[in-house]
């Protein structure tokens, strides 16, 4: 097994942390791989929630209209599309549909609460035996050579508060878009995203 510390703030630290984060399997850009771990992630929410005891996820669906084109490429082939007629505007009475719109209806699509995921997601770690830092948000990374070769390196984190230093053997630095920021700051680089995501 791996020793695991996870590192974290439990402030809101970007709009990507607002209580209505939207999650549903449609892609309005057409992408298959995300559409696809759109679903898988959504699929797991409830399991997550259920483990834990820590809700998170409020189911509300998600609907798109439009053209078959565009209904299909956000749906991806994950969501079904069809032609609803005049069933739409019935259900829907406060869109401005036409017959010819075709949609796509994600029912199991909602919204998250970002820093109660993150707790279900620490709660998780915990119970698998993980160490979790609240608070210690990571301001600086530092690579150190563990041999006179120099062949084996460590990351050490250090906390931009108080300037803790927590050294691993493997940094996994999942920091949205601070992710290039905090690593150039530390003089390192950001691998290229892997291909199709």
């Amino acid at each position: 097994g791996c020793d695991v510390t996870v590192m974290g703030s439990t402030r809101l630290t970007s709009s990507s942390q607002d209580r209505g984060r939207i999650a549903r399997a449609l892609d309005a850009e057409g992408n298959a791989v995300w559409a696809k771990r759109n679903a898988e992630s959504v699929s797991a929410f409830r399991q997550l929630e259920k483990d834990t005891g820590v809700p998170f996820y409020t189911e509300c669906g998600a609907l798109v209209v439009g053209s078959e084109a565009f209904a299909k490429r956000a749906a991806q082939g994950v969501v079904d599309v069809e032609r609803w007629g005049d069933r739409l505007a019935g259900r829907f009475p406060f869109l401005a549909t036409n017959v010819d719109d075709f949609a796509a209806l994600d029912a199991a699509a909602g919204h998250v609460d970002p820093m109660a995921m993150v707790a279900a997601q620490n709660a998780k770690a915990q119970h698998h035996g993980a160490r979790i830092l609240n608070d210690a948000t990571v301001g600086e990374l530092q690579l150190i050579s563990g041999d006179t070769e120099g062949s084996r390196q460590s990351v050490v984190a250090i906390t931009a508060a108080d300037h803790q230093r927590v050294e691993a053997d493997i940094a996994v630095v999942c920091a949205g878009a601070y992710t290039v920021p905090l690593l150039s700051a530390s003089g390192l680089s950001c691998p290229p995203l892997l291909a199709g995501v």
